[in-house]
């Protein structure tokens, strides 16, 4: 999803177990030299 302009947010959603499903959001932060992530756990 894109946020605005610079800042997009990515949700990767994974398998621990067959029953149990957990998710993080990853941020990507672009600048016009370099680009930024860090990951938040849903």
């Amino acid at each position: 999803m894109k946020i605005n302009d610079r800042v997009h947010q990515l949700r990767v959603q994974f398998n621990i177990t067959p029953e149990i499903t957990r998710y993080v959001y990853v941020y990507i932060i672009t600048g016009k030299k370099r680009m930024f992530t860090w990951l938040t756990q849903g």
